[in-house]
């Protein structure tokens, strides 16, 4: 079953149709659960509340009346949001864990090949799995390794100083660079 994008409109309306039953401390005079100004703030702590983990959101519902009716007002949307529709940060943990798991996918392949003996084809999967993820230290030492068994130790130093300019209490990368002094 295909998810829809939930643009702010949408948003929007699943709020209002929250607060149609029951509308609880947003009921009062006027119709304050159908304002547009209630709407829209309702909406947007919505967006600024879907980032927080559950534990999280009983913290900040613990801390009064007004607190636990906003997040009951998103506890309520994500749950009409969740079927069928998704919103900014579901797309953007989605599309994260996806990047993460394809890289480690293709240095896994690339460990294997290097393994094998195939360092061509595993510097080809650390790459891809670079392409992915360009932080990830991993990949880069293991490419680094396969240009080092090349005697492509230029590319091999370069590297290994890109990884300690991500994490520089990388101590493998600094024992490789330090064996690595002589290459210019």
């Amino acid at each position: 079953e295909e998810r829809l994008p939930a643009a702010p409109a949408t948003v929007a309306a699943l709020v209002r149709r929250v607060l149609h039953e029951p509308p609880g401390i947003f009921a009062g005079d006027g119709d304050q659960a159908g304002h547009p100004a209630t709407i829209a703030a309702l909406a947007r702590c919505h967006r600024s509340l879907a980032t927080l983990g559950e534990q999280h959101l009983d913290l900040l519902a613990a801390r009064g009346r007004r607190a636990f009716e906003v997040v009951r007002v998103h506890r309520a949307v994500a749950g009409l949001l969740d079927a069928g529709w998704y919103d900014a940060p579901m797309a953007l943990e989605a599309a994260t864990t996806d990047l993460r798991d394809r890289s480690r996918a293709h240095a896994g392949a690339a460990q294997v090949l290097a393994w094998k003996g195939e360092l061509r084809p595993a510097a080809a999967q650390y790459r891809e799995a670079l392409q992915a993820n360009p932080r990830n230290t991993d990949a880069m030492a293991g490419l680094a390794e396969v240009h080092g068994w090349l005697r492509e130790y230029r590319q091999a130093k370069t590297l290994y100083e890109q990884i300690l300019q991500i994490d520089p209490s990388h101590e493998g990368a600094k024992a490789k660079l330090m064996q690595l002094t002589w290459v210019r």
